[in-house]
This record gives structure tokens, sequence and C-alpha cells, in this order.
């Protein structure tokens, strides 16, 4: 974890962070690409877009297999030794072509990780013989009841079943992904619920980890700032951005229930810091269903996609997002340490004081207990 006094550090350097060569193996422009495949999700969670997409401009549309090759043919010339991610903003599982997705990454010795919130599970079986490295699946919940206020439209029987299904096509086809199960942590589910999902999942062999819940969309955060009263940002906005509706009735009743506030990290020793410097876009490419860039992995408006991946140098993904003044309202209220928990010690002291005091410590930040000898 990087200190306050290495956070000053990196505002000091001239070098782009994305030019910085991190493996030891020559300069590379990403470690971590997210190529959404389709814009598509059967859920509607609260915190995501696509629960809140009427107030935002959005295409639907899906990529093609031909397109996909050409893009990760690409990444492989660009970063050698990235990781490809064939989802984003969406359910992955929904493209009917994902394994043949999965097998393009792989034939180029690429790495590969799914997240899906398994609701819909067609092509499970070649899917794991496409051998990604790893899945995640997102839950809230045991009981419905509990679930479907976080996973909108969402049936967690279903899930469990499918996670049984999971496991039983791993020992017919002998492929073993990693496969974690993230139990996205709320104020009111983090009782019997998360008991009984722990048990669930680690009875299946497979890694049960818990996390806060967060705001996970760059335009809701910084609207949610604004509406509160919360933000410190003052200087050039977009016009677009300005004339968003106000956020949704569900967006302000998820928020109710989290634990870790987009408003965290402007709080405490907090208060009077802030980077310069985007601490993780510089390592993160996001590519959208056509091709065309994400000005980061959080933003979810097509108003704020950049160029053609293809046809688009790194440089001047750079410069965009060194003068978006959306990226410029991003730093200032330290969102970017807010998407990537980056001060544990500080999210679990504040949680101390918004979880009841009958919840366990190890529900603070869940991590796996080290087994006895």
């Amino acid at each position: 974890m990087q200190s306050i006094t290495e956070i000053q550090q990196l505002d000091k350097m001239k070098t782009p962070l994305s030019l910085i060569d991190h493996t030891g193996g020559g300069y590379e422009e990403a470690a971590v690409y997210y190529v959404e495949t389709l814009s598509e999700c059967n859920l509607k969670c609260v915190m995501c877009g696509f629960g809140n997409r009427e107030i935002f401009q959005r295409e639907t549309g899906k990529m093609s297999l031909g397109l996909f090759k050409q893009i990760v043919d690409e990444i492989a010339r660009r970063s050698p030794h990235a990781l490809v991610a064939p989802y984003h903003h969406c359910e992955p599982l929904l493209h009917t072509e994902l394994p043949e997705m999965v097998q393009v990454i792989k034939n180029h010795n690429l790495r590969c990780e799914i997240s899906t919130n398994l609701n819909y599970a067609e092509r499970l079986e070649e899917l794991l013989k496409a051998e990604p490295g790893s899945i995640d699946i997102s839950v809230s919940g045991f009981y419905q009841n509990t679930y479907e206020k976080n996973h909108v439209g969402g049936d967690i029987e279903k899930v469990k079943r499918n996670m049984e299904l999971l496991r039983n096509l791993m020992e017919k086809t002998k492929c073993y992904p990693q496969v974690t199960v993230q139990y996205h942590m709320y104020i009111d589910n983090l009782g019997e619920d998360f008991d009984l999902m722990r048990k669930f999942v680690e009875n299946l062999g497979f890694t049960f980890s818990a996390n806060w819940s967060r705001s996970i969309c760059t335009e809701m955060s910084l609207k949610y700032l604004r509406e509160i009263g919360n933000s410190r940002y003052h200087g050039e906005t977009l016009q677009w951005f300005d004339d968003m509706p106000k956020l949704p009735k569900a967006y302000n009743n998820g928020i109710k229930r989290m634990i870790h506030l987009p408003q965290d990290y402007l709080q405490g020793e907090w208060e009077n810091i802030q980077t310069k410097e985007c601490l993780m876009n510089h390592r993160i490419i996001n590519i959208r269903w056509n091709g065309k860039i994400s000005l980061c992995s959080w933003t979810f408006d097509d108003r704020s996609s950049l160029g053609d991946y293809l046809t688009t140098p790194i440089e001047r993904l750079w410069e965009e997002r060194q003068k978006s003044p959306i990226c410029h309202e991003c730093l200032k209220n330290n969102y970017v340490f807010y998407t990537n928990y980056f001060d544990m010690d500080h999210i679990d002291e504040i949680a101390r004081g918004r979880v009841s005091p009958e919840i366990a410590s190890d529900r603070r930040f869940f991590a796996p207990k080290k087994q006895s000898d």
C-alpha cells in the first residue's frame, strides 16, 4: 500500500505512467485490457450504469468475433504480457461467441479472466474448455429477498444452481480455472446471508472473497458528490455532463445501504491530499463493443469515449485524459483512490463506525482464514 508521501512523489514525476517499464521487459502500453464484447446486461444492479441507464446516452451493440480478433492481435503486438478480460459494463456470458473469444486470447498466450453474475450459463462447458485463467462470480446475498435489492432482476437460486453446474463441468472437463465468488457487502447483508453464502461457496471448493460495495460509475459518483455538496472541484466542466438528469431513486436508495462511500477519501487525513496522477488508468485500457476507447474503466456514457483503439496511439489517449474535465473532477475528488480500495486501514476505520457492533470483525474486509495444522 502506498503512503501519502509516495502519492506526492508520483505527482512530481514528469514521465507519463503509461510509458513506464513496470515489467522489466521493456516499455508496454498497458497491463490490463477490458474488452466490452457487448453493451448489454441481464441485470440492473443499483450501483452500475446499466441499473440507471435512463440518465445516460449509451448505444447498444455487440462486438463481432472478427473485430475482437483484430483488437486482440493489436493488444498482443503492443503489450505481449497483458491480461485481457472480455467483459466490462456487461454480462459476458450473453455473448454467443464468448468461448471463441477466450480461445483467441489464449492463442496469443495472454492471460484471460471472466467476471459474471452467473444468472445465465449457456455454453459454460465450451467456455471452460477454452481455459480462461479465472472466473469471478458476483453475489450480494444468499436469500432472494437480500440478493435482489442489489442484483436487481437476478435470481440467486439460479446462480447457486449454476455454481453447482460449474463445479460439475470442471470435474467433467478437467479444466480448473480459479473461481472466486465476490460477495458485495452492504449494511444489510452481513448477517446470515454472508455466513450461508460463504459456507455454500467453500463447500463447492471455490474461493469466497468479500469487499465493500462501491459506486462503480464515474459519472454517477461525481454527480452524487455534487448533489450532496461534497465535491471540491470548481473548474471547467462538460455541458453534457452538467445537463445529465439528477441521480435516480434506485441509486440513492442503494448508496444508503453502502458502507464505503465516494466522499470517504475527502475526509480525515485525506482532506488536504490529492493526486494529479491517475494511479490506475495508466495501466488499464477499456475498449468498448464498437472498438472505441473509454475515457477510463469507470466511465459509462458514450460521450466520454475517445478514438478507435486500432488507430489511436497511446500518446493521444494520455493527452485526452490529461485534459479531460471529467478526469480533473475525478482527481480533485480523490475518486481514483475510492475505486481502488487504496487505503484499507482508512476504509476499515470508517466502516467500524458504520457497521452495527454485533457484526463480526472479519466482515469488515473478509480474508480467508489460514488453515490450522
